[in-house]
């Protein structure tokens, strides 16, 4: 039940993503985490206010190269895996 709020911005000058978490209020979980193929996003994050569970970015064209500027959302979808 609970929500979180996200933004994504595109780095130009190192041909990356960049995921950023806020809880309901605004207040910042995780900022500026650079979106790669099979590292687990909120795996180090401890925070309370974090959902259970680790975001995992994966390749569904299994070429396993990170999102390039048109791929996320397509050919790279983030997928969430609960620890409850």
């Amino acid at each position: 039940g609970d929500q979180f709020r996200f933004a994504f911005n595109w780095n130009v000058r190192d041909q990356h993503w960049y995921m950023s978490m806020f809880d309901s209020a605004g207040s910042p979980i995780e900022q500026g985490v650079k979106i790669v193929i099979g590292e687990i996003i909120l795996n180090r994050n401890r925070s309370q206010i974090r959902p259970r569970g680790w975001i995992i970015p994966l390749d569904r064209g299994g070429t396993n190269l990170d999102p390039g500027r048109f791929d996320l959302g397509s050919r790279v979808v983030l997928v969430f895996t609960d620890l409850t």
